[in-house]
């Protein structure tokens, strides 16, 4: 047989999610299996076998294979039927890591009818949340989308809003000289990301 899985992130790639995602819970991942089939109940051990990470990181350290609920098993197409598992990850509050982490996915014998092993069936990395460290300078506010970054006030610049911008004549800096940044609009309200 052979098995796809798709992640849903708040991400553009669909191979990485947030920190803040697994801490909220309610990101799905389903799995899609050809010529093979999932195994009607699924055990429980079969379900915690799904995710693992690494053994120093969050998500060992908070059990967060707890956390995963199967919430349906249904086959699509006809020629090229698939049986798909549709999975969501509950809120894991305590998850908490500061270097990103790589979870694999992996299907064990007892979960489906052909008894096969499907490891490093692939992986997707959970991104540290970089506003728990990110101060911002004190001139913007981090937000968590994507793995947190500065929203810099008017006014100031910078992955951490540190550098100063005076904008405020006419969009021309004040002062201009030879380092004055260009005071186009995203400098009026320049965000920035990591």
């Amino acid at each position: 047989g052979v098995a796809l899985w798709s992640l849903n992130s708040s991400f553009p790639s669909a191979v990485t999610i947030a920190e803040s995602q697994l801490r909220a819970g309610g990101a799905r991942l389903s799995v899609s299996l050809y010529a093979d089939y999932w195994m009607q109940p699924l055990t429980q051990a079969c379900i915690l076998g799904l995710l693992s990470g690494e053994a120093s990181q969050g998500w060992e350290q908070t059990s967060g294979s707890t956390a995963v609920t199967v919430t349906g098993i249904s086959k699509n197409g006809n020629e090229h039927e698939a049986d798909t598992l549709s999975i969501t990850l509950g809120a894991i509050s305590a998850y908490n890591i500061s270097t990103s982490e790589v979870l694999r996915l992996e299907i064990g014998a007892s979960c489906v009818a052909s008894n096969h092993v499907y490891s490093n069936l692939g992986t997707f990395t959970v991104q540290a949340s970089l506003c728990e460290n990110q101060a911002c300078s004190s001139h913007g506010a981090c937000l968590e989308e994507q793995g947190g970054y500065c929203s810099c006030q008017a006014g100031w610049a910078g992955l951490s809003c540190s550098q100063a911008v005076d904008c405020g004549i006419g969009g021309q800096c004040a002062g201009a000289s030879s380092s004055c940044p260009s005071c186009h609009a995203e400098f009026m309200s320049y965000t920035s990301t990591q």
